[in-house]
């Protein structure tokens, strides 16, 4: 990270977007929010500062969480020269700092992108902070909404698809899948689903684009011979894992043009933000939730009946 000199009205703003997500709608004033927030705050500058970087690259480290804890640590100084007055250390500052500390502490616990980071394969030798969580990361996850972006309208044709397969195999009994159906299913069941535990964004895109391409291929192979509920379940979830892979090749030819300095966690922060990251995960889970229940329940049949 580059040295940059952090600004007390970006550190102001986060603390107060922490405390936002936080509070909620529910959580009455009791008189410490403002003060909390403003420790926070202070707290956020503090880190950059020692960090030597702005508020949005500062690394949220278990010292950040340590400054919180002691009062003679946070107050010790330097300030920031346009922060106002800051809470008095007396004895009510403690309830201050605790509240201030649980601000972070459950942003800190909302973080998809940094439980993405801290998987094996994307600490880089030489940087021991590439897998933790940025306070501009946090940031953007909740100016997204911390519940995650909207579903992908395929997503849920692909969910409408899977569950007319389990209701034309279920009481209603209008499907009875021959053998070459079955097999179909198996051989769609087989293929490799994506791993969540792979923590490297392009090897996980990769794989969806490769699932997808190997659906078409079922299609246009066994229109013939297979049941519709079948083929639209597979041309439904193949056009999920189209719309999700669609920014691949660009990806693809960037990745080959990367520096060979550059860290991996670097270059994937850069390329695959929060938007993109949120569809990855929503395919693996379509292609590993209701598609692979039909399909199951579709291989079972002749076991159950």
């Amino acid at each position: 990270m580059t040295s940059s000199v952090p600004s007390w009205p970006a550190a102001l703003a986060a603390a107060e977007a922490m405390t936002a997500v936080y509070r909620g709608k529910k959580r009455p004033d009791d008189g410490l929010w403002e003060s909390g927030t403003r420790m926070l705050a202070l707290a956020l500058y503090r880190a950059a500062a020692n960090q030597g970087t702005t508020v949005a690259d500062a690394v949220i480290r278990s010292s950040m969480f340590g400054c919180l804890r002691s009062a003679q640590e946070l107050m010790s100084g330097p300030f920031p020269p346009d922060a106002g007055e800051l809470p008095a250390v007396d004895g009510d500052f403690d309830p201050v700092l605790r509240r201030a500390d649980a601000i972070l502490d459950r942003n800190y616990g909302e973080r998809p992108v940094a439980t993405d980071l801290q998987g094996l394969g994307t600490s880089d030798v030489g940087d021991p902070d590439s897998h933790l969580l940025t306070v501009g990361e946090r940031l953007e996850e909740i100016v997204q909404d911390p519940k995650g972006q909207p579903p992908l309208p395929e997503t849920g044709v692909a969910d409408e698809c899977a569950r007319a397969v389990v209701r034309a195999l279920g009481r209603s009994g209008t499907w009875v899948p021959t053998e070459a159906e079955v097999e179909v299913a198996l051989v769609a069941r087989k293929l490799r689903v994506p791993a969540t535990d792979d923590f490297v964004w392009m090897g996980r895109m990769r794989r969806l684009a490769r699932l997808g391409i190997v659906l078409h291929e079922i299609v246009d192979r066994d229109r013939a011979v297979v049941s519709p509920l079948l083929i639209d379940l597979f041309v439904a979830v193949a056009a999920v894992l189209d719309h999700v892979t669609r920014p691949l090749a660009g990806l693809e030819a960037l990745w080959e043009a990367r520096p060979a300095v550059q860290l991996l966690t670097a270059w994937e922060r850069r390329h695959f933000p929060l938007g993109i990251r949120a569809r990855v995960v929503e395919a693996e889970q379509a292609v590993m939730g209701s598609y692979v229940y039909a399909l199951v329940e579709v291989c079972e049949y002749q076991d159950n009946h």
